[in-house]
């Protein structure tokens, strides 16, 4: 019998394997001042929505929204699929839940930073309408990283 897939919010450390995972798959792919990863107290803290993917109690995917750096404007942060959940669409849901919640609060536009390495997030991403922008907010331009926007309202 297979467990069936919940979104819900992250409670307290629910996602910190996830976010460490993340954390050693995004150094083995870019030097560090090309990585701009919020912690999990951060996202703890700050996050406007903290998304969880789950199959029973293992939490396999995350990701989160944190303030833009304009009013009505936030970023997509941390999303990230476990390697064994990965091919079964869950960034996808993820992503569709995280828009849903932007617009009941009132987001118009989503931005997010991602690497050159990460083929397949881009191709979620451009599947789901964003846009390749230039940098935004605190952002420089940096040859490993590729940023994008989406108008939801």
């Amino acid at each position: 019998m297979t467990t069936a897939f919940e979104i819900r919010p992250v409670r307290s450390s629910e996602a910190d394997h996830l976010l460490h995972l993340s954390d050693a798959y995004m150094d083995s792919l870019y030097p560090a001042e090309s990585n701009h990863l919020v912690s999990p107290d951060k996202l703890r803290r700050e996050a406007l929505v903290f998304l969880g993917g789950f199959c029973g109690a293992d939490c396999l995917a995350c990701v989160a929204l944190m303030a833009g750096h304009k009013p009505h404007y936030a970023e997509v942060k941390r999303l990230f699929v476990s390697d064994d959940a990965r091919g079964r669409g869950y960034a996808r849901l993820l992503m569709t839940e995280l828009e849903r919640q932007a617009k009941r609060l009132q987001i118009s536009c989503l931005q997010l930073e991602t690497g050159i390495h990460q083929p397949a997030s881009h191709a979620l991403y451009l599947s789901l309408g964003y846009h390749q922008i230039p940098p935004f907010g605190d952002y420089q331009l940096d040859p490993l990283s590729v940023f994008f926007e989406k108008q939801l309202i």
